[in-house]
């Protein structure tokens, strides 16, 4: 038995997609296409015995939640009894031990041979609820916990919000199981593997449009079936406004037309990004009209196609604060009163407690009072000191607005900046003042949990292996945690004999000012975009030869000169790691990264020169380090023992990384 990952262009893939549909009724029915993509993707795991299928797994690794998602496993009739499901598990659970920190599948609870190889395997039921569909049942979700998680031993785990059209349900309701069910698209949205990790939501729209329905019968089935989706809020102004602008973009014919748009204004008010439905004229009256309402109308069996994209794709990017002027400021006497007011929680706390421990607390000769406003109105407080080259955060408040969360992350990119730039060794956050998703965004920063407090280490220069750990060994981490992860745990620290990629990469000047240079963007008239500044992850686009870049890899910012700029030019300004690559067309590209909101689709088409029809690629970087004293193209050309001019990325070894990284300290 051989069992291997296999690509899109393996010959057993047809294999695995019949297997798959032989065994729809039990494992969920899905399009060929999202077993293309899955394998695509590298998510199709197979056992194979001369060169005949005997099981397959189809897997999602989610970084955001540090999860392995298993959405099917099949073994055919022939094999089953013989430990194959058995073997692709454990190859599963040994592949990323060390890299995530659990597996997690959907099954239902009736399916007794099933239940009885994930408790073989050790996995335990985490929680259930129930299915969705015409004839819906009890579903559980199974667990296993790695053994050696990156960096936590908890996750909290954040769902995907959809919308579904009227049109969905009423399908559902007239499917007829024998004839109809195989062979509609709407059945992929009752995969029981979706139910755990996407919460369906129906417009309130919807129960108006059902009684235009005469049939009494008809009308109580659909409800049934409504029933199992969760009701929008009524944002009755906001819905109204985006209902009449969405007229005006698309003019509607008939009440159907108008129903359409109601359900879609509802979407959007709730900041759902998605609306599913069957209608194809919808999807054509709206195409490339409403980006700058941050929805998309997919079908059902896009939304499976898209699925893995949609749960890694961080929802608290700064694109969401788009448009808003952000100051970032000490607080002022004539504000403490109005933050009182604005920051009190009644359902927590009394009045006048709240305001004696917060006038406390800004009082204290040791504490820095900080707000973040927008437009002159005061959006977040933040009060810290800095004690024992350790920056504690004793109260963060963020306004009840949509871009709550998204704000909250550029804070924490804010205080991880202060606490470099103050020389501090650690940042701590009392968790009193975090919620559970706050939980999942310190997660992906690298932050612990410790009693009642979050930390991250913060660690500067180039340090062996056995120092950082010497430095770690208070904080209990991991010993057996790799060096990358290390690295990361530590930012900006480097870690000395880290065998990853190390790259040079050009960037124009301008481009290096709106990513993450600021002193570059401060020379222009404009500067750099607002949203951008707290900005941790950023997306890169060029060419694509050469194609050295992977994941993971460090990069050194080279920023090509230019007679717009006095200053950082033809030099080295700062470095970054690789989060991912992709290569595609054009268009494909900027739907998937448009989210981290730098670049516009006329940068996109002066990159391929108007040919929309040629490659290019994206590279997703985080956590840069600017650089306070570049490397001079001179001296780098000097270290590397080249007269290298970097037209184009240079792979170098970790040494001269090192070596350059030092002269910047």
């Amino acid at each position: 038995m051989q069992i291997k990952v296999i690509t899109h262009s393996d010959p057993i893939l047809h294999q695995v997609i019949a297997l798959g549909d032989k065994f729809s009724k039990t494992v969920g029915h899905l399009p060929q296409v999202a077993y293309e993509h899955y394998a695509h993707r590298g998510g199709i795991l197979v056992a194979v015995e001369n060169e005949s299928l005997m099981g397959h797994v189809l897997f999602r690794p989610l970084k955001r939640t540090s999860q392995i998602k298993i959405a099917q496993l099949c073994v055919d009739n022939q094999y089953q009894g013989v430990g194959v499901a058995d073997k692709m598990l454990e190859w599963i659970i040994k592949k990323y031990d060390d890299s995530y920190a659990e597996i997690q599948l959907t099954c239902r609870a009736d399916y007794e041979h099933a239940s009885q190889l994930w408790k073989r395997n050790h996995f335990y039921p985490l929680s259930e609820k129930p299915g969705r569909g015409k004839a819906p049942s009890r579903l559980i979700i199974w667990s296993f916990r790695l053994s050696k998680p990156n960096l936590f031993t908890t996750q909290v785990q954040t769902k995907v919000a959809a919308v579904v059209d009227l049109n969905i349900v009423t399908r559902t309701r007239d499917i007829n199981d024998i004839v109809d069910y195989p062979l509609n698209p709407i059945r992929y949205l009752y995969n029981d593997n979706l139910v755990s990790e996407v919460d369906f939501y129906h417009a309130n729209e919807s129960c108006h449009e059902l009684l235009n329905d005469p049939d009494t019968n008809r009308r109580n089935e659909t409800r049934r079936i409504l029933d199992q989706f969760y009701k929008l809020k009524h944002h009755r102004v906001r819905a109204d406004e985006i209902f009449h602008e969405l007229c005006q973009i698309a003019p509607p014919n008939s009440k159907n037309d108008h129903a359409d748009r109601r359900q879609l204004s509802e979407t959007i008010a709730n900041n759902i990004e998605y609306f599913i439905t069957t209608d194809e004229r919808l999807k054509k009256a709206f195409k490339d009209k409403i980006n700058h309402l941050n929805v998309e109308i997919l079908t059902p069996t896009e939304f499976i196609i898209r699925f893995d994209q949609i749960q890694n794709k961080s929802t608290y990017l700064p694109r969401n604060l788009g448009g808003m002027r952000i100051e970032y400021r000490r607080l002022r006497d004539h504000e403490i009163d109005v933050c009182i007011d604005q920051f009190y929680d009644s359902n927590i706390e009394r009045k006048a407690e709240f305001k004696s421990r917060f006038k406390n607390l800004i009082t204290h000769r040791d504490n820095i009072s900080k707000i973040v406003l927008s437009d002159r109105n005061i959006l977040a407080v933040i009060i810290y000191k800095i004690e024992n080259e350790v920056l504690s955060v004793q109260f963060l408040r963020i306004s009840d607005f949509k871009n709550k969360y998204v704000l909250f992350n550029q804070i924490i990119s804010q205080l991880v900046n202060d606490s470099i730039e103050n020389l501090c060794r650690e940042l701590t956050i009392d968790n009193s003042w975090i919620d559970g998703e706050m939980r999942v965004l310190l997660t992906n920063r690298y932050f612990r949990v410790q009693g009642n407090r979050s930390y991250k280490v913060v660690l500067f220069g180039v340090r062996s292996r056995i120092n950082v750990l010497n430095e770690l060994s208070r904080h209990e981490i991991d010993s057996e945690l790799n060096s990358y992860e290390l690295e990361r745990l530590i930012y900006p620290g480097k870690i000395e004999g880290l065998e990853i990629n190390n790259l040079i990469i050009p960037i124009r000047p301008y481009w290096a000012g709106q990513l993450f240079d600021f002193s570059l963007s401060n020379e222009t008239l404009f500067g750099a975009k607002e949203a951008l500044i707290w900005n941790r992850s950023n997306i890169y686009y060029r060419s694509t030869r050469p194609d050295i870049e992977c994941v993971p890899s460090r990069i050194l910012w080279y920023a090509s000169s230019s007679t717009k700029y006095s200053s950082r030019t033809k030099s080295i300004i700062g470095c970054s790691y690789i989060e991912d690559v992709s290569i595609d067309y054009p268009k494909d590209l900027y739907k998937k990264y448009k989210s981290l909101g730098t670049y516009e689709w006329h940068n996109i088409k002066d990159l391929c020169c108007g040919d929309l029809t040629k490659k290019i690629k994206a590279i997703e970087f985080s956590d840069t380090e600017v650089f306070a004293r570049p490397i001079s193209l001179d001296t780098a050309q000097k270290v590397l023992g080249k007269p290298h001019t970097f037209p184009s990325p240079l792979r170098i070894s970790g040494e001269k990384f090192l070596e350059l990284y030092n002269l910047t300290q």
